[in-house]
């Protein structure tokens, strides 16, 4: 489990008026899964339109678009629930970022998401939020919970990314 509530992570974050939980300062929508799908297809909420997000990447700039496309966020909550959202820019106002998702709460895995027409394509495990990258493919229980949680969902996920998530969930497989 990842916790960002009352660590010196985030009482620094309070403290430079850059913490974005729900619960201090308003913010843009995130969605859980089951609110913007439609025949297991992530649709923008708003217009109905199938989802496409930047594609994920190791790149240093987290907030980077790639041909006008937004990077999307997610996070597991304890109860397998996932929540998707714009990635916001720390620091500027209605910005979602990892703890606003679940307005603080401990999750089970964290990162970006890719989305290409209303397909789960891709994760990783790039929170600044949980401190949890690198998790993904070191601890199979990241992996099980984003498994687990994307098959609760029903979302049509791309196969390669569930025979990831699949090896990476047993233990001692690291990749």
């Amino acid at each position: 489990m990842y916790v960002y509530e009352s660590t010196d992570h985030q009482r620094q974050r309070i403290d430079q008026q850059r913490d974005h939980c729900g619960k201090r300062v308003p913010h843009a929508p995130c969605y859980p899964l089951a609110s913007v799908q439609s025949d297991g297809l992530l649709r923008d909420p708003t217009t109905g339109t199938l989802l496409t997000s930047c594609p994920i990447s190791n790149s240093a700039d987290p907030t980077a678009t790639k041909d006008g496309l937004e990077v999307y966020i997610y996070a597991v909550s304890q109860s397998m629930e996932i929540r998707i959202s714009v990635d916001g820019v720390r620091g500027t106002l209605n910005a979602v970022k990892h703890e606003s998702l679940f307005d603080n709460e401990s999750v089970l895995a964290a990162g970006e998401i890719w989305i290409e027409h209303g397909i789960v394509k891709d994760i990783n495990d790039h929170s600044g939020t949980y401190l949890c990258r690198g998790e993904l493919r070191s601890t199979p229980a990241f992996a099980n919970a984003v498994l687990n949680a994307l098959e609760r969902s029903t979302l049509r996920t791309a196969q390669p990314l569930l025979n990831l998530l699949r090896r990476l969930s047993k233990p001692g497989i690291i990749s």
